[in-house]
């Protein structure tokens, strides 16, 4: 079975040029696998770089890669070793010299921000990868984007870590993370104080052989964790764990067993209860099925309900919750190969009030590759970002989704016309929306932070994150 890379796949590369432990490489290549963000994600070594085009100035620090598609293979790739024995991963679009040429302002790259409302302004999560370590920062940001007090660095060294996901809770915030270190694929939540220092120390969520932290969320005092995880001897199972703000971590509850899923969960707090969602692959009968499923209040699961099903591939699923219980679903649906390219789309679903499913609805058109939804509540309407990948470079869209999931208007593209931009995070609050993402540009890689109002227009221009 061959799957979709993700953008996902940029993070790890970018990451694994600073780690070349082999126990390391094998920790990476074992969470592509069990099917993270449907990427592939392999950490194997790597063919030596193309030549940079006449006149690009290539920083010694600069990352060898391409970012296209293998030669036989016809799937999006971002080195040989991705393509198998034999093919090689070409760049007809020459994207990979154009990042080669970006050299970070920075000691260490930063990429995969991710929000939350805090009040009038925001806190900011993401990963910055250096030389020795992949370590998880944290930010306080005014309604504007702009700095409150210092970045705190949650993490130090002796892993790498991925996808961060930020929650704000009643009395503090709470971050999840994956971590990947020669003991294997883990994953960890940390509780932090309003002005974002730690309390306590990072605590490993769930057990088994690999655990694949996809989302944290809030509601009042309790925090929960979405998660996949994975035995030798067992199919993939579902989980949520739920912890408060002293720190004490519950159960976790099994919310679906023997499952293969592919992407990365969705979680919501939908009126008392949280959701998770996820898509299972049903390899006799090459069969994609999406699930949403309710937790309570005392940790029972209902029993999931099936949002769609078709022939074909998905991947990951973003859920957001409003009030009176309803939810709304997004998730990359059926990737197709072509002889030339890899394409899919954003399907909408979700369940009402009543607890019915909603019927699927086309987000996206399938011209292109689309990625990493995030998808947000904002009143009867929705708000998504997601990294949309075309013919042209990767860059990060915003659209309005009405209750039904139809697109309101047209999409609008965050990041400016001569960058490249992926890895998008949108927060609603109550007004505006706030949307962050990490740009690649002659300014070197980036994090950035933007405004929207209630209808999707933009409010004043973009302003870096700054990591320090």
């Amino acid at each position: 079975m061959r799957r979709p890379d993700s953008i996902v796949g940029l993070t790890l590369h970018l990451a694994r040029q600073r780690f070349g432990a082999p126990a390391l490489r094998r920790a990476a290549l074992l969470a592509g696998g069990l099917g993270l963000g449907a990427v592939t994600m392999t950490a194997l070594p790597h063919g030596a770089p193309p030549a940079a085009p006449a006149g690009v100035r290539v920083h010694p620090r600069a990352h060898a890669w391409s970012l296209g598609q293998c030669a036989s293979g016809r799937v999006a790739c971002l080195s040989d070793a991705m393509c198998g024995v034999g093919d090689r991963c070409i760049d007809p679009l020459r994207l990979g010299a154009r990042l080669r040429s970006v050299a970070p302002r920075e000691d260490a790259v930063t990429v995969y921000p991710h929000l939350a409302v805090d009040g009038d302004g925001y806190g900011v999560v993401w990963v910055a990868v250096g030389e020795e370590a992949s370590d998880i920062w944290f930010a306080r940001l005014d309604g504007e984007g702009k700095r409150r007090g210092a970045a705190v660095q949650l993490t130090r060294g002796g892993s790498l870590r991925l996808r961060p996901r930020l929650a704000r809770g009643a009395a503090g915030w709470a971050v999840g993370w994956l971590d990947v270190s020669e003991d294997g694929v883990a994953s960890h939540v940390l509780r932090l104080a309003p002005d974002g220092r730690p309390q306590g120390a990072p605590v490993r969520v769930g057990g088994g052989d690999i655990a694949v932290l996809s989302d944290v969320v809030a509601r009042g005092a309790q925090y929960a964790a979405g998660y996949f995880s994975a035995t030798a001897a067992r199919q993939i199972s579902v989980h949520l764990v739920r912890f408060g703000q002293d720190g004490a971590v519950g159960a976790p509850v099994t919310v679906a067993g023997n499952q293969l899923v592919l992407g990365h969960l969705g979680l919501a707090a939908a009126g008392e209860s949280f959701a998770v969602g996820w898509n299972h692959f049903i390899p006799r009968d090459e069969r994609a099925e999406t699930f949403v499923a309710g937790v309570g209040a005392d940790g029972t699961p209902a029993a999931p309900i099936r949002l769609d099903a078709h022939a074909g591939r998905n991947g990951g699923v973003s859920l957001d919750g409003a009030a009176d219980g309803a939810l709304g679903a997004v998730w990359e649906d059926q990737f197709e190969e072509s002889d030339d390219a890899i394409r899919n789309a954003l399907a909408f679903s979700g369940v009402n009030a009543a607890g019915r499913a909603l019927p699927r609805t086309a987000v996206t058109d399938r011209r292109a590759v689309n990625l990493e939804p995030n998808l947000v509540a904002a009143g009867a309407h929705h708000g998504l970002v997601y990294t949309r990948l075309d013919d042209d470079a990767p860059t990060v869209q915003f659209a309005r989704l009405g209750a039904d999931g139809a697109t309101v208007g047209a999409p609008t593209q965050l990041n400016g016309r001569t960058s490249l931009a992926a890895l998008g995070a949108l927060a609603w609050n109550g007004r505006t929306y706030a949307a962050a993402w990490t740009q690649l540009d002659t300014d070197g890689i980036t994090l950035r932070f933007a405004r929207l109002d209630a209808n999707g227009r933009r409010l004043g221009a973009d302003v870096p994150i700054g990591p320090r």
